[in-house]
């Protein structure tokens, strides 16, 4: 028989080939897709029109998502189901509800019945979060910032089952993808007042320059 075991780099302690996590088995890394694999890809789900759904991807400034194969899939799953593309604000938005939800209901099934509370309770969690992170500069958090960040060790668990955020192979937590940091920061931005965005977010001395590192943040509010 021959078996096939597929992780995440976050759940697996990958060294070499040969030496891994599970003793007898050899690891394998996936090389990024090229052009020609994402049309077969999206042929073999249906789209015979490739060209359109990359003219959608195009309208809709989704080309660095694009590049990412786990972004491509959910946008050929959107493109199915709505015969469209949204913008990158309503993409992320679907996209970390359904993880949210999947991961809520694999982690306690009994969870049904507080379901948007939950959400609303993680949503929160990740928004300051993303945000302390994107004013400290930093792509992770040690676990002692970590503490700091979220006290409530109630939240550190129930975000423990939930793929968006997780603790790297250095031992630091850090959100699975940096799209999801500047887009969760941009949620906590969107509530400041004008004053408090300029305190945080530009240049000392300068309130119109805008600090490089939050660039990206606010390309989700545009």
């Amino acid at each position: 028989a021959h078996i096939v075991v597929s992780s995440r780099l976050n759940f697996y302690r990958y060294q070499s080939s040969e030496h891994g996590n599970f003793d007898g088995f050899i690891a394998y890394q996936f090389i990024p897709l090229k052009d020609s694999d994402k049309q077969d890809y999206a042929l073999a789900h249906g789209i015979i029109n490739y060209q359109q759904f990359l003219d959608a991807v195009l309208r809709n400034s989704l080309q660095s998502l694009y590049e990412n194969p786990f972004y491509f899939v959910e946008m050929i799953k959107y493109w199915k189901s709505a015969h469209t593309l949204p913008g990158r604000v309503e993409f992320m938005q679907s996209i970390i509800n359904k993880i949210i939800e999947n991961d809520i209901y694999k982690y306690d099934d009994h969870r049904q019945k507080k379901i948007d509370d939950e959400i609303q309770r993680i949503r929160k969690a990740l928004e300051n979060t993303a945000f302390i992170m994107q004013c400290m500069h930093c792509t992770e958090l040690s676990s002692e910032d970590y503490l700091k960040a979220l006290p409530s060790s109630d939240i550190r668990e129930l975000l423990k089952h939930i793929g968006l955020w997780s603790r790297n192979d250095k031992e630091n937590w850090a959100f699975e993808h940096n799209n999801f940091r500047e887009f969760f920061a941009s949620s906590f931005v969107n509530r400041m007042n004008l004053d408090e965005i300029l305190q945080y977010t530009t240049m000392r001395g300068d309130q119109f320059a805008i600090r490089p590192s939050w660039m990206n943040t606010f390309s989700y509010l545009a």
